[in-house]
């Protein structure tokens, strides 16, 4: 009937501390999730994927540890210490005591193997396999795999060392645990015997007494296993409580905020003014120093300068990526940080120099812009971004999967698929960060001539940023940034006017660059 009983325990109890742990650890996921993707750029900036990757997959499972079959498991333990003492004290409490000189040993034992927990090393490498692996072309290209191995064995020779503390912590309290139980047992067998041979105790009462204090010494070894896994676990998801209790500077899920109807006329107005800028990441080096600048509605700003000027820093902060440290920035006359900001990023349509792509379909990644979209609007917008004529041609057509990062797809092709993705949403401002730097000639002139076109039809406030100044020359307004400010401004025959300014040098730059190369192209 015992047995029966234990059994039937069994199968509940560790079924029901199953179901609640599994349970707990989806709900810490979603909310851990739900967490990063709420965090502002700056604090992204300072994660690497790898490591918040590690904390999703590998930390949160160890709250098992502390609420699942090992919670079972301890109080399990820690019920059979009480419940065999208290039936070893009520048959007999000198021979009890007697025998109990064994616990210290048992506690050394348990308490170095908590110990060895606590000093076992979080996975240190998870950042650098995930941009390894991410990055494998360049990696092979540059022949970089013993480099990467050498970085990689670093960081297992770093966690090594806490590790081997750790084994040395957690084989010596083995060996008390181990040792305890036998003296404990060798203990029990003594005073048993003695006090059953000088009749101080009847021989069925010391059976019960020396079963009791077997089992409390069974039970001790499951707790202390338990104390162990716990404080690994609790060791593995502080950090996990830690960002779950992070507010982030900017929520990209905060509902509130001012949500202005849409005007009538399409377009918006943009304004900078006086904005002071700088990374958290470097503060002494500020991108801007009081950038000044206005977007007329329904115009093309083209921004260009040297490298670092800050040109695509600009996006970054429309689209509240981060706030400047003062200054402030206004859209249609509203102040942004005012704006809803699920609301102000409705407004804007983004193509940035890589274009990225979603595991899926092209339809699913075009949605992506809006989930509203009807699938006529999806391939109007294809259309518009010259991308509709190569998506026919493809077996599947709109259901064609891109693959990872749209590996099944051209640069080129990606890149228009992206401008459709930007356009599908009808943006008040179309944002364009210098959406072909990063394509050869053919794929440029193709995703040039859809940017063109839309350029042509404007309706639309539109910022590019561009590389190749040939490509902005029809623009309403083009912006010349050095030093976190504006030091040139107007059309392209004004500036080209003003011989001694940034704009004209950096043009006779490229075109001497043009000349080369093609005088250096039939020798090739």
């Amino acid at each position: 009937v015992v047995g029966m009983a234990v059994i039937c325990v069994h199968v509940v109890s560790f079924y029901c501390f199953n179901c609640a742990s599994e349970a707990l650890t989806t709900r810490l996921r979603q909310k851990a999730f739900r967490t990063m993707l709420r965090q502002d750029m700056a604090w992204h900036d300072e994660n690497s994927a790898g490591v918040l990757t590690s904390q999703l997959a590998e930390n949160i499972p160890k709250v098992k540890l502390l609420v699942g079959n090992g919670l079972a498991t301890g109080m399990a333990g820690f019920l059979s210490v009480i419940v065999g003492l208290s039936i070893s004290f009520i048959f007999s409490w000198r021979y009890t005591l007697c025998v109990l000189g064994a616990l210290p040993v048992l506690g050394i034992g348990s308490w170095l193997i908590v110990l060895s927990n606590q000093h076992e090393n979080e996975n240190l490498f998870g950042g650098l396999v995930s941009e390894t692996l991410n990055s494998i072309k360049t990696v092979a290209a540059y022949s970089l795999e013993q480099r990467m191995m050498t970085y990689f064995k670093a960081h297992l020779d770093k966690q090594a060392v806490g590790e081997h503390l750790a084994s040395w912590y957690y084989g010596v309290g083995q060996g008390f645990m181990v040792g305890g139980i036998f003296l404990l047992l060798g203990l029990d067998l003594l005073f048993a015997n003695i006090f059953v041979n000088r009749a101080l105790m009847a021989q069925d009462r010391a059976l019960v007494v020396f079963f009791g204090i077997f089992a409390a010494s069974m039970g001790a070894v499951q707790g202390s296993i338990w104390l162990g896994d716990r404080a690994m676990a609790l060791k593995a998801v502080s950090g996990i409580f830690q960002l779950l209790d992070r507010q982030p500077l900017i929520d990209s899920m905060d509902e509130r905020g001012q949500v202005p109807q849409r005007a009538a006329q399409p377009g918006c107005k943009v304004e900078f003014e006086d904005v002071h800028f700088a990374y958290a990441s470097r503060p002494d080096s500020r991108v801007f120093q009081g950038l000044n600048l206005v977007m007329e509605p329904n115009t093309t700003t083209a921004l260009v300068g040297p490298s670092g000027s800050g040109k695509s820093t600009t996006v970054s902060l429309l689209q509240r990526f981060y706030d400047p440290h003062s200054g402030v920035i206004r859209l249609n006359g509203v102040d942004i940080r005012e704006l809803n900001l699920a609301f102000l990023r409705s407004q804007m349509g983004l193509v940035q120099q890589e274009p990225v792509l979603f595991t899926g379909t092209i339809l699913e990644n075009v949605r992506y812009g809006n989930d509203a979209a009807s699938d006529e609007q999806i391939v109007k917008a294809a259309r518009a971004a010259n991308a509709h004529a190569f998506i026919c041609k493809l077996p599947l057509q709109y259901g064609t999967e891109v693959g990872s990062k749209g590996q099944a797809l051209s640069g080129g092709q990606k890149q228009r698929i992206a401008i459709a993705r930007a356009l599908v949403r009808d943006p008040s401002l179309l944002l364009l960060d210098e959406a072909t730097a990063a394509l050869d000639s053919v794929s440029e002139r193709q995703v040039q001539e859809a940017l063109d076109e839309l350029l042509e039809k404007q309706h639309r406030t539109t910022l590019v940023i561009a590389h190749r100044l040939s490509t902005i020359q029809g623009a309403d307004q083009i912006c010349v940034m050095h030093h976190g400010k504006v030091v040139q401004k107007g059309t392209h025959q004004e500036l080209l006017q003003e011989r001694f300014g940034l704009y004209a040098k950096l043009v006779g730059r490229q075109q001497l660059k043009a000349a080369d190369a093609k005088a250096i192209k039939p020798l090739m």
